[in-house]
């Protein structure tokens, strides 16, 4: 009886996602790094601060997740073919009006054909061809929270001209 009591006690504290507030990002600079990308973006939230505090609810990944399909669906439950993705830092310099200022070395991959395969790597070539006709592509920092609901900020539109300006000489085939 007891293990039946604790039951929505721990259905409370999976589901608990807090106050937390869902940042808005804004572009600011790409620039090649390394055979990838450097993305800075400022976001008008320390998300980082957000699960600090709270022992219960800590950061377990947190990446910047870009969809260069047409739907934009950046949740980690949907599968992308296409995709960009990266880890994400605090950057150094100062940010306009009060926003934080992030960092993410960002690839672009294409999905296994299998799901057990590994995800591969887009050429410059791939890469010019599926941004073809686009404007910009969505962009997202996604986290996922021990003992919580995932953390999606808002999405940022990233230039694809940008992008395409920004693109380093070809890396060497790589998986992922």
């Amino acid at each position: 009886m007891k293990k039946l009591a604790a039951l929505p006690v721990l259905a409370l504290l999976f589901s608990c996602t807090g106050d937390r507030p869902v940042a808005d990002l804004a572009f600011v600079d790409i620039a090649p790094l390394n055979g990838n990308f450097q993305l800075t973006f400022q976001s008008n939230v320390q998300f980082f601060e957000l699960f600090s505090k709270n022992r219960q609810q800590r950061t377990v990944l947190s990446e910047l997740a870009c969809s260069l399909e047409a739907d934009g669906n950046l949740e980690f439950e949907h599968r992308l073919e296409d995709f960009g993705k990266g880890g994400v830092e605090v950057a150094a310099g100062p940010a306009e009006n009060g926003a934080y200022r992030f960092q993410s070395a960002l690839q672009f991959w294409r999905a296994s054909e299998d799901s057990m395969g590994s995800d591969q790597m887009l050429t410059n070539a791939e890469l010019a061809a599926v941004l073809q006709g686009r404007k910009t592509i969505p962009c997202i920092v996604r986290m996922t929270i021990y003992l919580s609901q995932p953390y999606y900020t808002k999405p940022m539109h990233v230039p694809v001209q940008r992008i395409l300006s920004a693109m380093p000489n070809e890396p060497a085939s790589l998986t992922n």
